[in-house]
């Protein structure tokens, strides 16, 4: 996603907000986008957002969950700076092992 379109659409509009409303998704993953997206979350999900629990120790992700939605504040993956250096099988693992488990374990069946 370009950043900066992100950025317009959430705040010029309810596209973003709308679009998530009408798919009212199970997992979300933010690549990368997820300072633009929190505003949006609070608007669309409230206290249940508010009072999100978060998985421990996912150095790479940090993700969020509650008994019908978990959401991963991941990098991009074409992220390349800094200290992260994530290959694309370290990547996709992490967020499906992660949606296994919270289906597992923590999802409202």
């Amino acid at each position: 996603a370009n950043h900066k379109e992100v950025t317009k659409y959430s705040n010029e509009n309810d596209i973003v907000k709308n679009q998530i409303k009408l798919f009212n998704p199970d997992v979300i993953i933010c690549g990368g986008t997820f300072d633009i997206m929190d505003t949006i979350f609070e608007e669309i999900y409230g206290d249940s957002y508010d009072k999100m629990e978060q998985i421990p120790n996912t150095p790479k992700n940090r993700i969020y969950y509650n008994d019908k939605l978990i959401i991963f504040e991941a990098y991009h993956p074409a992220y390349r700076k800094g200290k992260v250096n994530l290959n694309k099988s370290d990547y996709c693992d992490s967020i499906s092992q992660n949606v296994i488990l919270w289906n597992n374990e923590k999802r409202l069946k």
